[in-house]
């Protein structure tokens, strides 16, 4: 006899996600309210020059720039991280119990929001993200994407292994 699947709850599900979409828009706008949009920064370069053949002497410095943050953006991202490690357990947690396709979709689909996840905190230092806003922005959608993306494998792999339960 099979073992019985885990229970996944589609209401805390649904919460989950609006949690994870408020928690966006609320870091949204915090960035965009502390990192408004700046002139692009460029320098003379010898060095494009050599590099380029002669077809550029400018460098783009806009990329080197940092993303102030403040409490309420650290308690945001706190909260999505939080909500989107509970729908990663219920991932994994469905993953172990399903074979081999699903589960390498829910893991490997979990694992791209988390890796988007360690490189916000990674690239964290105090009130500052060591990385420019629109790249933040990238890394936090991406979180968001993968959460959507997770809901909607849970959903369908609960009725999948169900179905193929019933028929067993």
């Amino acid at each position: 006899m099979a073992a019985p699947l885990p229970r996944l709850r589609l209401d805390r599900l649904s919460e989950l996600l609006e949690v994870i979409i408020d928690e966006y828009n609320a870091i949204r706008e915090a960035l965009r309210a502390l990192n408004p949009p700046r002139p692009q920064l460029q320098v003379l370069s010898l060095d494009e020059y050599i590099r380029t053949g002669g077809e550029s002497r400018w460098v783009n410095l806009t990329q080197m720039q940092y993303t102030r943050v403040d409490d309420a953006f650290l308690e945001s991202f706190n909260r999505l991280c939080s909500a989107y490690e509970e729908l990663g357990s219920m991932a994994l947690m469905l993953a172990s119990e399903a074979p081999p396709p699903v589960d390498k979709v829910l893991v490997t689909t979990y694992l791209r929001g988390k890796a988007s996840i360690n490189f916000i905190t990674m690239n964290l230092a105090s009130s500052m993200l060591t990385i420019p806003p629109q790249h933040a922005l990238a890394e936090i959608s991406i979180v968001v994407s993968c959460a959507g993306q997770l809901a909607g494998l849970l959903r369908s792999a609960r009725r999948v292994m169900a179905g193929a339960e019933a028929r067993a």
